[in-house]
């Protein structure tokens, strides 16, 4: 489960650092002159928003995917200690 939440951790600083330049980047081509705005799109101005774009799905996935482990890790723990120690039927 540490491994998971180490995991959860990084996705979720790479969701952020996704999300800050998502934000740059459209800040950045709404304010500038329609001439200008193609330079966001060849590339040679930092970050480029289909990476982030990219980056952000990503990140997204692996932080469901490591919640999914952790949820599946704590239902088997559970059900590890049903084995050990089995409630009575009167408890419910």
């Amino acid at each position: 489960m540490k491994r998971s939440a180490e995991g959860m951790k990084r996705s979720g600083t790479g969701m952020a650092a996704a999300a800050t330049d998502i934000v740059s980047t459209t800040g950045r081509v709404l304010s500038d002159d329609p001439v200008d705005s193609a330079a966001v799109v060849d590339g040679r101005m930092p970050p480029d928003l289909q990476d982030s774009v990219l980056d952000m799905k990503r990140h997204s996935y692996g932080h469901l995917a490591n919640g999914r482990i952790m949820k599946r890790a704590d239902m088997a723990f559970e059900s590890l200690l049903d084995a050990l120690h089995p409630k009575d039927k009167s408890e419910g």
